[in-house]
């Protein structure tokens, strides 16, 4: 008699992938930051390992489902740093220019691969005639928000398309990845905000 084998389906490989990535011991933000690289909504990401230990299981789990993922270096941290920063892409190409544009300290470029909306980015070099808003204002646009992935820099100009970017980032973290969601917040508030984020 044949044997049948089940093959799972679009939709359960990615929970399966955003399961591993939900598995990875560090913050809620570089957690959510690598759903968006897997989803393609953001070229590259960077997640910080407290505990290097942990680093040789983490770049196993990343490549398992698919992602390119390396350590890359950080020259802010002292040698007796515990801690490690792993780069991750859907592309070695794209690893490849983040871990480039880290150690020049191209600016622009780094924005760039990280998914930072253009005028943002404008905003932080404050370039191209856009001026970034200040920290009260920028406390005031994002008050309602989570902190994570809130760490661009908005611009005066076009601060309500930047907030519309975040706000687009945090509902695929809602239908995707609804845990980290609720670790960021009490559960009551947690499912308040994704059921406003999912009108």
């Amino acid at each position: 008699m044949e044997e049948y084998k089940y093959i799972k389906s679009p939709e359960e490989i990615l929970k399966e992938q955003i399961s591993v990535i939900e598995s990875i011991p560090t913050g809620v933000q570089p957690r959510a930051e690598v759903v968006l690289v897997l989803l393609g909504e953001k070229p590259v990401a960077e997640m910080y390992i407290p505990n290097k230990s942990n680093a040789p299981k983490v770049l196993e789990d990343l490549k398992s489902i698919g992602l390119y993922a390396e350590e890359i270096e950080d020259q802010v941290r002292g040698s007796g740093d515990n801690s490690i920063d792993i780069g991750v892409a859907k592309s070695q190409e794209l690893l490849d220019e983040l871990k480039q544009t880290k150690s020049n300290k191209h600016h622009r470029r780094y924005g760039e691969l990280m998914g930072y909306p253009s005028t943002a980015i404008d905003a932080f070099l404050g370039e191209n005639g856009v001026d970034r808003l200040s920290d009260e204002e920028h406390e005031k646009l994002v008050e309602n928000l989570p902190s994570v992935l809130t760490h661009f820099a908005f611009s005066k100009q076009n601060a309500q398309e930047e907030l519309a970017k975040l706000k687009k980032w945090f509902k695929i973290i809602a239908q995707n990845a609804p845990e980290l969601i609720d670790q960021l917040y009490l559960k009551e508030r947690a499912d308040k905000f994704k059921e406003e984020l999912l009108k």
